[in-house]
């Protein structure tokens, strides 16, 4: 990660959030906010925080630290948060399910909405303003809908939950007997997904620096397991588990950004146009030159529509 984070030019800057339900959470935190910061620090409650933040949720993959590019441009104007989701980065191994949940029909929306809200109570974050990658992106919409109050503007960055495409390993991982697998690929393995199915320039300077961070969050203990069981909230073989209905759509109230990849392999551009269509005022950005992760591939243009929405009345 750190090693990442310096091809920004960034030095570590982070922490841990102990949530309800014995969650432990790494994250990073940069800008004014928390620029007397010079080390990791357990939070367990923090004054609020009266300016919104922008918040940066990833998808089902990596960590936090894949925003380092965005984190850069951003912090310079905002305070930037960009945790480790549940199962993800450094944070605890643990299957995504709500509270009501089984292991064989886990409830997404329901554990993100919550891990979300518990985590910006655990940093004393009134309101923010949420960028979500993929499945990052459902969460925000969920947020949205749920806790309104606290979601000032949302960004969707190749959202997942806007149709039922969806690459067949990503359906198989949702299987008992590919799922065992899948879940536990090899080096190799885990870097042909990456250029084959992830992003469309695979070979950029930061290309080894990103595929070793996100080959390291894969190999941590528990991790194949909480994703193999965690895999039926997201997908089965008929694609996308939840679909976001026309009328959740319509609901969105915070001014909405929508930033999508053309050559985007996981979610055409079709499910851009209807989310689009959907969200009452949002505006829509197609990225010509870039795949499913546009954070990576055109890092430089979102981070410029990210920061020209983010600073707009």
């Amino acid at each position: 990660m750190s090693v990442l984070l310096a091809r920004a030019g960034l030095e570590y800057r982070g922490g841990f959030a102990e949530l309800p339900g014995g969650l432990r959470v790494h994250y990073l935190d940069y800008g004014p906010e928390s620029a007397t910061r010079d080390g990791p620090v357990e939070l367990t409650g923090a004054p609020d925080v009266e300016t919104p933040a922008v918040l940066l949720v990833h998808g089902a993959g990596a960590g936090g630290a894949i925003w380092y590019r965005q984190i850069a441009a951003l912090s310079k104007q905002f305070r930037v948060i960009a945790p480790d989701s549940p199962l993800f980065g450094l944070s605890t191994q643990t299957v995504l399910r709500g509270p009501q949940d089984t292991v064989a029909r886990p409830c997404f929306e329901d554990f993100t909405t919550a891990y979300l809200t518990a985590f910006m109570d655990a940093l004393g974050l009134k309101q923010v303003m949420l960028t979500g990658l993929s499945a990052g992106g459902f969460a925000g919409i969920f947020m949205a809908l749920r806790r309104p109050e606290r979601v000032s503007k949302l960004a969707l960055l190749d959202a997942m939950g806007l149709g039922r495409d969806l690459p067949w390993a990503m359906r198989l991982l949702a299987t008992p007997g590919a799922g065992y697998f899948l879940s536990r690929p090899g080096k190799r393995a885990h870097d042909l997904f990456f250029s084959t199915l992830e992003v469309a320039h695979p070979d950029g300077p930061d290309a080894e620096a990103y595929k070793r961070y996100a080959y390291e969050v894969v190999r941590n203990d528990g991790h194949a397991r909480g994703l193999r069981l965690s895999a039926p909230a997201l997908a089965d073989l008929g694609g996308q588990r939840r679909v976001i209905t026309a009328g959740e759509l319509a609901s969105v109230r915070a001014p909405t950004l929508i930033i999508w990849g053309e050559k985007d392999r996981f979610f055409p551009v079709s499910h851009a146009r209807r989310a689009w269509s959907g969200i009452p005022g949002s505006t829509l950005h197609i990225l010509p030159g870039a795949g499913h992760v546009t954070p990576w591939d055109e890092p430089e243009r979102v981070s410029e529509l990210l920061a020209g929405f983010f600073g707009s009345p």
